[in-house]
């Protein structure tokens, strides 16, 4: 009872009611249609179609040397001053090294016959499967730190958390999607990087089943798409095409867009609006 009246004051003071006008800062674009400053954002698609490369060359693109910079033909955020906390249980540290040194993310330092020894350019912070990094409550106070540190710095915070699938499994072991226990380490960390002006992107494995979309197929009754403040969907626009469609969702501009990889060169090709081909595509699915 005491813990309660103790925190009814803390909760009174939220209560928005008129005489009491509130400041809301305007929304500002990081690449505009799919990511805002200081918000999280949910990405869905299938294992192995760009997800992960993806934000690696926007990244990129925000790094850019030019006043304005550009990702998918589109005009990004650019600054000096980006910082990608890049929390990828998903993959090795031996792993990590292809897409960052293809996109620009990484410097090799020496190669000889024991191996190639490299390090990630001094913008990019890499949390590898080594490090068994969650979302547990401990690990997302943790980033939280690093979020505000990088506020304190003058900083623009972009994590990248990859996958949501491996970071909540290193924290609770196999959950069934189907419930809502999957979703609430996701409202965790929404909660814990509230405030810290970092904009957070998880990245989520989902299966495509025939004649749903990638946002129905991963679902469920988890009500994991209604925690973020944009969810992104990335799915092939064909099985003999290597071109996909990327869309947004939510409180966003909604964008659908024609993309295609080029891993080998570390770039993202943009092949125009496709609203009305991805509706196609699903149609005849």
């Amino acid at each position: 009872d005491l813990q309660v009246e103790n925190d009814k004051p803390e909760k009174d003071s939220q209560v928005v009611k008129a005489g009491q006008p509130v400041l809301t800062p305007p929304v500002v674009s990081v690449l505009p249609g799919f990511v805002n400053k200081g918000r999280l954002h949910l990405m869905n698609a299938e294992q192995g179609i760009g997800k992960s490369t993806f934000c690696l060359g926007l990244f990129r693109a925000l790094l850019s040397e030019q006043q304005t910079g550009q990702f998918l033909d589109l005009d990004v955020l650019t600054s000096k001053n980006w910082r990608l906390y890049l929390i990828g249980p998903d993959m090795s540290c031996d792993a990590w090294k292809e897409p960052l040194i293809n996109y620009g993310l990484g410097t090799v330092i020496w190669e000889g016959p024991e191996g190639t020894k490299w390090e990630p350019i001094p913008e990019v912070v890499l949390y590898p499967q080594e490090t068994g990094a969650s979302l547990s409550p401990e690990d997302i106070a943790r980033y939280r730190q690093l979020a505000l540190d990088a506020k304190e710095e003058g900083k623009h915070a972009l994590f990248v958390f990859d996958a949501y699938n491996t970071l909540l499994s290193n924290f609770m072991g196999e959950v069934d999607e189907r419930t809502q226990k999957f979703a609430k380490p996701m409202r965790d960390l929404s909660k814990g990087m509230a405030n810290t002006g970092a904009t957070t992107i998880v990245l989520h494995h989902v299966s495509r089943t025939t004649g749903q979309s990638v946002a129905a197929s991963g679902g469920g009754h988890n009500s994991l798409g209604s925690i973020p403040d944009v969810v992104v969907e990335m799915s092939s626009m064909g099985r003999n095409s290597d071109r996909m469609f990327i869309a947004s969702a939510k409180r966003i501009t909604q964008t659908t867009l024609m993309v295609e990889q080029h891993y080998d060169q570390g770039q993202w090709e943009c092949h125009g609006n496709a609203k009305d081909a991805a509706s196609r595509r699903d149609l005849l699915e």
